[in-house]
């Protein structure tokens, strides 16, 4: 019995050093903290590319507005192709651009663009790299536009109903 016990620890032991959960692995330690293990990052597949925006606001109809996007990367010596659609009644000024990527350098657009009603739209970032090897991948990313002042996604409030009631009340 002894001997089946010790013959099971060894192999589990064996199991666990064969697999690395034991050291550590691509930087990161064995005894994680509880920030770390509740904000697990996932991979996508696609473009190494990271997007984040700056807008002015408010925006209004009929008037001249921009966003500036901001591209974190982790390419050198490469270009990306970036290309940026809406709606009809949003009016952009630029649609493609191709930006050289730098290492350890953000890039950055602005694109000037019109409204020409109040309401809510997106303006739609698609950035495509070729890689060293020729393989393409790209990255896509949406931008909420919120014209005017009705858009602010306010609940109606219920109306009230009061319905008759045949109820008596006794003392």
């Amino acid at each position: 019995m002894l001997y089946q016990t010790t013959a099971k620890l060894v192999f589990f032991a064996a199991l666990l050093a064969s697999t690395g959960a034991c050291s550590k692995s691509s930087g990161e330690s064995f005894g994680a903290t509880a920030s770390q293990a509740a904000t697990p990052r996932t991979v996508k597949s696609g473009a190494a590319l990271e997007f984040s925006h700056r807008m002015q606001t408010p925006i209004r109809a009929n008037a001249s507005n921009s966003v500036t996007i901001i591209m974190s990367h982790s390419y050198a010596g490469q270009s990306a192709v970036i290309t940026a659609s809406a709606d009809n009644s949003l009016k952009l000024a630029a649609k493609e651009i191709i930006m050289p990527l730098v290492k350890g350098q953000k890039a950055m657009w602005t694109i000037p663009f019109t409204a020409s009603a109040d309401g809510l739209y997106y303006i739609n970032i698609i950035a495509k790299v070729t890689g060293a090897d020729g393989n393409m991948q790209a990255r896509a990313y949406a931008i909420r536009v919120e014209v005017g002042q009705q858009v602010q996604n306010k609940k109606p409030t219920p109306r009230e109903i009061i319905l008759p009631a045949d109820e008596k009340i006794s003392r």
